[in-house]
């Protein structure tokens, strides 16, 4: 190397939570405000020392996303590259979690910078565990993102900890920008280049004004010539005012987004800051049951309740400063003759403004946009156990790319009960994103003096709050990230004549003023079965009219709401529908609805049915599933799982790849019971038989091969890709489910027509052959139920009985690709991402002591003590 080399000055970019801050950060120390400042003037360079050399570090992680509502972001640039002369550009990305908005942030580098500063960029990939530097060489050949980010900054890349705290990796970070520094032929990026790149972009900008005004130019001449023909359309000037109208609207928009992520504690953008494993641990605040809160802790709280299932979750009481008791009072000295009612009362706008508080609906989807898929899932699954709405539809709030979040609906299952024709009542169960159902969307038009969603609450469950609206408690009139959502609910049927629909019916509802939300309305009304439209009085010329009169025309059932009008249920023509609601009684309006929409189902212009999984083929959507690479590769991981059960027996399926867990394990289970429930006539030769037999057991248990099955499981949970593996266990328990579900359906059938059989056989007190009959199928269906029942824990089981039998033996497995001591450690890694592990096998009602006790010893050393250990049950 050569020792002449000078000082460094290296400019660190890139998302935020790539680093973790903290005074054991070699680089970038503890957390600064500066990107989050909006009066920051510069930005103050960080003096450190690492093997002899000296380095300036420039720390502008996060202000890619700062720049889209900072004004003051081209000061800030240009201070930084007039006052340092810049040897690097270090691009800080969290391995294996690269997305496309890693991409957008190096478009951003160039944007602000010029093209010329990707000579000076190098990748500097963090992980947080030793083991995640393995998967390197996979992404580099399956994430294209990562390959063509590599590929823009001439393939330099290094690795270190996201503490940054390594000397080591420090040292030989310093050794690749020396690197890059006699690559780049010792020259420096400078404020020459700078300004050649600024001027490039003024030419450029130049170029876009002169071709922009020629088009307005054309526009121009032909709206003179149009105009007496079309009095409708506006001046140039209002036209151009029209075009940027929607750019101011974005900027305040951003801005309250913004403001809103800041007040409740959050970095905002896609940063997934909030994890489900971090959120299942027990802390000081989550054994507190809390009613209210401050601000800053509104988050925690909604987790809290969510997580405790509780349906008041998105009520909750902010406390303020000198809240309780205090009413706000005006000083008036006047003398009580002199007072003024009119003045004092009737024209003072004095008090709290309401709009200051925040919104439930914004804290609960801010915590979304923040969440990792785990923890999305996971408030998903809650908040429809909770009777609420589901988010379908999600708009970014930053970039307003909409995402169709289908991953958080695979843990959901709905049941319901239905009459066929027979007027029997039939009971159904299914996975809710394969339930084929009808599906009634609503929407509005313009601004309405009536809640849609309160309105949808009163036919889908009178007593809950489903939907969240303007009346429920804690409500504000201002709301930042609802606008352009689309929630989702279902009614299911009891199979009783009090039910209101007669089939399982999903309600969407799409959030703000559908004319402004033109993708949003495209899908529900394509989907849907039935239209439910909210409108005010519209005029012929108001720009919603050509939408409305679309739905009017198509041969899809309609059902029209007026706010300002006051006429009862209409038809006006086939399947189009007219309600007034001015003036109205909310339970009639509520019955005329649901009769209209019963009629709509029951016609053959709504014979449509909705699934959710197709809302995905729509384009123009992010799916979530597709977006990740972690879950696509764990998906794939566990359909070659599911591939090896086709074509099996249900039935058979745990005597072919369970042995371990069978016949054996249950005799084993037996002598274990005697041989710790003593007679009191027993003797120690005794005792010593059944230790023996055990042993015997033991060793006929060892003799079992594993199988392939079980075999692939265990090579993919041993795989040092942490992300992945949860992603694959969380797919291969959802197909597992899905497998499994049709055959024990109808044997639960099976078996509830048997008992009802059996009971009125003894009821009648019949002792039959026929009762003896019964009753043998009646146990031969419950054994077939045992054996078809198939999920994780069950390859838990048969792991833990591996690790059993081995450990008896003191003798490792000769088709195990490891020694069996180190089984324990994944099920504690397991236990520590939030996988609850089985502590007594149901089957053989006994507990696997030897297997329990050596996962939580492994739990133990990997969490360091047993306080902590307490907070992981």
């Amino acid at each position: 190397m050569d020792h002449t080399f000078p000082n460094v000055t290296a400019v660190f970019f890139g998302n935020s939570s790539s680093v973790q801050f903290g005074h054991e950060n070699i680089l970038l120390g503890e957390k600064q405000t500066n990107t989050e400042n909006a009066e920051m003037s510069r930005i103050v360079p960080l003096q450190r020392k690492i093997s002899e050399r000296h380095i300036s570090v420039l720390n502008i992680t996060g202000l890619h996303e700062t720049e889209l509502y900072l004004d003051c972001v081209d000061t800030l640039i240009g201070q930084l590259v007039n006052e340092n002369e810049i040897h690097a550009f270090i691009f800080v990305v969290r391995l294996g979690q690269l997305t496309n908005d890693d991409q957008m942030v190096l478009e951003w580098l160039q944007r602000v910078f010029g093209d010329k500063v990707l000579q000076f960029v190098m990748i500097l990939l963090t992980y947080e565990r030793e083991e995640e530097t393995d998967i390197i060489i996979d992404d580099l050949k399956k994430n294209p993102v990562l390959e063509q980010l590599l590929e823009k900054c001439g393939g330099r890349y290094q690795t270190c900890n996201k503490r940054m705290n390594n000397q080591s990796e420090m040292r030989e970070l310093m050794n690749k920008i020396e690197l890059l520094f006699n690559e780049n032929q010792q020259q420096c990026y400078t404020r020459e280049i700078n300004n050649t790149a600024l001027r490039q972009k003024e030419e450029l900008k130049k170029s876009e004004c002169e071709s922009d005004e020629h088009s307005i130019n054309k526009e121009t001449r032909e709206h003179t010539a149009t105009e007496t023909r079309d009095p409708h359309k506006g001046t140039t000037e209002e036209l151009r005012t029209h075009r940027e109208k929607p750019d101011q609207q974005e900027k305040e928009m951003l801005t309250c987004s913004k403001k809103l992520f800041d007040r409740l504690n959050l970095k905002g953008r896609n940063d997934h800051e909030l994890r489900a494993a971090d959120v299942v641990q027990l802390t000081e605040h989550s054994l507190q049951s809390r009613e209210s809160c401050a601000e800053e802790e509104l988050i925690q709280t909604l987790l809290q309740k969510l997580l405790m299932m509780d349906y008041r979750a998105r009520y909750i009481h902010v406390n303020k400063a000198n809240e309780w008791g205090q009413i706000q009072q005006r000083d008036n000295d006047s003398a009580k003759y002199e007072c003024d009612i009119f003045e004092e009362m009737f024209l003072s706008n004095e008090g709290s403004n309401q709009s200051e508080r925040i919104h439930p609906m914004d804290v609960q989807m801010a915590v979304f946009h923040c969440a990792d898929g785990f923890l999305k899932q996971l408030m998903v699954t809650k908040l429809s156990q909770c009777q609420y709405a589901l988010p379908l539809l999600v708009p970014d709030p930053f970039t307003q790319q909409i995402e169709f979040p289908l991953w958080t609906f695979r843990q959901i299952n709905k049941s319901w009960k239905m009459k066929n024709t027979n007027n029997e009542i039939i009971s159904q169960t299914q996975p809710i994103y394969k339930a084929q159902t009808p599906m009634v969307s609503f929407f509005r038009f313009g601004s309405v003096s009536s809640s849609k969603s309160q309105l949808m609450n009163s036919l889908i469950n009178e007593k809950h709050n489903t939907f969240f609206h303007r009346n429920c408690p804690g409500s504000s009139r201002t709301r930042v990230l609802m606008d352009g959502v689309v929630e989702i609910a279902w009614f299911c049927p009891s199979g009783k004549n009090t039910d209101k629909f007669t089939d399982c019916v999903a309600f969407c509802n799409l959030h703000g003023d559908a004319g402004d939300q033109e993708k949003q309305l495209k899908i529900l009304t394509e989907m849907a079965s039935v239209n439910v439209v909210l409108l005010p009085q519209l005029q012929r010329d108001d720009r919603s009219i050509i939408k409305v009169q679309n739905l009017y025309k198509d041969s899809k059932p309609l059902i029209c709401l007026f706010t300002e009008d006051v006429s009862t249920l209409i038809e006006t023509r086939k399947g189009k529908y007219k309600i007034g609601l001015k003036d109205r009684n909310q339970s009639d309006v509520s019955e005329e609805l649901r009769r209209a929409i019963n009629i709509c189902l029951s016609s053959s212009e709504s014979s449509s049915t909705f699934r959710l999984e197709d809302v995905s083929k729509h384009s123009d959507i992010r799916v979530d599933e597709e977006d990740d690479e972690d879950c696509r590769r764990g998906r794939e991981a566990a359909q070659q799982m599911m591939s090896l059960l086709e074509k099996k027996d249900l039935t058979e399926i745990k005597d072919s790849f369970l042995p371990h867990q069978g016949k054996l394990w249950h005799q084993w289970s037996q002598k274990n019971k005697e041989l710790h429930r003593p007679k009191a006539d027993e003797i120690e030769k005794e005792i010593s038989k059944k230790q023996t037999e055990m042993k015997k057991i033991r060793q006929q248990q060892h003799t079992h091969g594993i199988s392939e099955f079980m075999k692939s499981f265990i090579k993919e949970m041993n795989s040092n890709a942490a992300n992945k593996n949860m992603f694959f266990l969380k797919w291969l328990r959802i197909l597992l489910d899905e497998y499994t579900s049709a055959d024990l359906s109808n044997l639960h059938h099976k078996y509830d027509e048997t008992w009802s059989n059996v009971l009125k056989l003894k009821e009648k007190n019949d002792n039959s052959e026929k009762l003896k009959d019964e009753q043998s199928d009646l146990e031969r269906i419950s054994e077939e139920l045992q054996a078809a029942t198939f999920g994780v824990e069950h390859i838990m089981r048969e792991i833990g009985q591996i690790y059993e039998s081995c450990s008896s033996v003191e003798k490792n497995k000769k088709d195990l690709p490891f020694h069996f001591s180190s089984l324990p450690s994944l099920a504690a890694e397991m236990m520590i991402s939030g996988f609850p592990l089985e502590l007594m096998d149901g089957d053989a009602a006994h507990v696997p002591v030897i297997w329990i006790s050596a996962v939580l010893d492994k739990l133990i050393q990997k969490l360091g003590d047993r306080e902590s250990l307490c907070c992981q049950f």
